[in-house]
């Protein structure tokens, strides 16, 4: 197959690299983060292991797997050892973390993988800090490291009892400034923080991410509207679709506009491939060897596409202001005529209007500016249609935004959405949307067109845009 056919794994995957108006998010299992050794490229997190058991007499070839919750299992078991406490085993974990890691290298795998420019954001299940060092090797400047925290809430008088704090949610502005931002999904290891290093750490983060999610908002929303890389994925079959679950807020049968890129190197459980399968938006996997010589062929197609070579950091690009106080005019793609249409009589009338063929600029990362544009608006005016109302696709999302921007609004007799229907469109149709739009009074602009009749609403925009740059609008 030449370079130039198409793959449905990797062409889609080297488009989504090079756009600019998305994030693809490399989300890094554990054995992705190797380090070099004399046996070649070896998972950092079974050296420690290996390690640690050999402190405590333990064969690691012995173990059903080379991994610290193996290792712990076997200190339990040993006689007159009773069980260990996670936070010893946990303090043994640094001080061997802090013994070998002046010696250790990040693996050619970590380094092929930070090579590649595009990616900005890494969500790692890792608890050790070899992709800080590889992007600060590859790329010259540190990175900035966001995690969740779970720590002893000692003032409550029940030791151990668990509660969850943040280190900074992600930042793309933090991201650009340094080398990349790394996210420890189950914590960074620390002398005295909890990490996840055994099976049963990680299931007390799980359990305490989902009753936390506004702890990273920020985080959330990135994934939510990115492209997926996942690598390396070869926890256990529950822990694979929760980290899939963290992309997909909505419900899973819900579509959604970005694809994953699955990396499967034979680790993967079937069933995990099946349930993606089920669900909209197709998963792309590829089953083409190890992580090793996948993150060595992307390297060489990064290369190939980009053969002037590529910054160690792309070119940091500034959003122009979205202006606070405009209307915003959301409408199905297949409405755009009739949608400038009406954006054109809206600011013949002196009206300030946003609209997005003009408000998202090349470059611009519509998933951060959009919501912005609609945070900021004084009114949001949906154009309703055949087409919008049959439909759910992207425009349904700024619709569910605006409806909890509306909800500020509670008790002002202004609002802040207004329908306005553009064709033959029966208020029947509308009883399947949500209660902000079906207790509206709706107006009606034929093909955008806005006649005598619909002269009201034009005075009505006006007058909440008037309140909201006075400051008398919505805060």
């Amino acid at each position: 197959m030449s370079e130039y056919e198409y793959d449905p794994f990797w062409t889609p995957l080297m488009n989504a690299l090079d756009d600019e108006h998305s994030l693809v998010i490399p989300l890094l299992g554990r054995d992705v983060l190797t380090v070099q050794t004399d046996k070649g490229d070896v998972p950092y997190h079974t050296v420690v292991a290996a390690q640690v058991a050999k402190n405590h007499g333990i064969d690691v070839a012995t173990l059903p797997q080379p991994d610290l919750h193996s290792v712990k299992r076997a200190i339990d078991q040993q006689p007159g050892s009773g069980r260990m406490d996670p936070r010893r085993l946990q303090s043994e974990v640094f001080a061997v973390h802090r013994s070998l890691r002046p010696t250790l290298r990040p693996g050619e795998t970590l380094r092929a993988l930070v090579k590649v420019p595009a990616f900005r954001l890494f969500v790692t299940c890792a608890w050790d800090v070899l992709l800080e060092d590889a992007l600060l090797e590859e790329r010259k400047r540190p990175a900035v490291a966001g995690c969740f925290r779970l720590r002893s809430d000692r003032a409550s008088g029940r030791d151990p009892s668990e509660r969850l704090g943040p280190l900074p949610d992600y930042d793309s502005a933090a991201a650009q400034r340094a080398s990349g931002f790394v996210y420890y999904l189950l914590g960074r290891i620390h002398s005295c923080d909890r990490f996840g290093a055994t099976e049963g750490e990680v299931l007390e983060f799980v359990h305490a991410l989902t009753k936390e999610w506004k702890l990273w908002a920020n985080l959330g929303e990135v994934l939510k509207s990115s492209h997926l890389l996942l690598i390396g994925i070869n926890f256990p079959d529950w822990l694979a679709r929760f980290i899939l679950k963290l992309a997909r807020p909505d419900p899973l049968w819900a579509d959604r506009p970005r694809q994953e890129f699955i990396v499967n190197t034979g680790n993967l459980d079937e069933g995990f491939l099946e349930f993606l399968r089920s669900f909209p938006g197709e998963s792309q996997v590829y089953s083409g060897g190890s992580i090793a010589s996948f993150a060595t062929e992307l390297g060489t197609r990064w290369t190939n596409a980009h053969p002037e070579g590529a910054p160690t950091t792309p070119p940091t690009r500034k959003l122009d202001d979205v202006r606070a106080g405009a209307v915003f005019v959301s409408y199905a793609s297949a409405d755009r005529e009739a949608a400038l249409l009406f954006c054109a009589t809206l600011r013949a009338r002196g009206l300030d209007v946003w609209v997005d063929t003009e408000g998202i600029q090349a470059g611009d990362r519509y998933p951060i500016k959009l919501p912005r544009a609609i945070e900021t608006s004084c009114a949001f005016v949906a154009l309703l249609s055949h087409h919008s109302l049959s439909v759910n696709t992207g425009f349904r999302r700024e619709w569910k935004q605006a409806g909890t921007v509306d909800e500020k609004y509670h008790g002002d007799t202004d609002g802040f959405i207004f329908p306005v229907i553009i064709d033959d469109s029966s208020m029947d149709e509308m009883r399947n949307l949500s209660e902000h739009f079906r207790n509206r009074t709706v107006t009606y602009a034929p093909e955008g067109r806005i006649t005598e009749e619909s002269a009201d609403l034009v005075a009505k925009l006006d007058k909440v845009q008037k309140l909201r740059r006075s400051g008398r609008g919505l805060a």
